[in-house]
């Protein structure tokens, strides 16, 4: 999970100590490496805490799937501007189509969170 904000600097984390043990990174998906994860220095209820001082009610949430990031957290979040609900798949649900697909330029994460803010 990335959290970009305009007041402050990325910053990645993940959860260091799961409840289960991971069968499968799904690094394709994720981006995050069986040794990425190895370095991580936050537990998930510290995400989780971070996030309650960070995210409020009136918070708008920008990204893609975020029903993935929301669902991980354990969090319901009302304002949420969701890319993959936005632009569906031209075959309907269930399909959804990827990130990678809706980029015209490669993707960088911090560049496409703050065009989204601006406008």
């Amino acid at each position: 999970m990335e959290l970009k904000s305009c007041q402050s600097f990325p910053c990645r984390a993940c959860d260091r100590e799961p409840d289960n043990p991971y069968r499968d990174y799904n690094t394709r998906f994720s981006g995050i490496t069986q040794e990425e994860h190895a370095q991580a220095t936050l537990s998930l209820s510290s995400i989780r805490r971070s996030l309650d001082a960070f995210i409020n009610r009136d918070t708008i949430i920008i990204g893609h799937a975020l029903h993935n990031d929301l669902n991980t957290l354990r969090m319901v979040h009302h304002q949420c501007i969701d890319t993959a609900i936005i632009f569906p798949h031209r075959a309907g649900p269930p399909y959804r189509r990827s990130l990678r697909d809706l980029c015209v330029v490669p993707y960088d994460s911090i560049q496409s969170t703050y065009a989204a803010m601006s406008g």
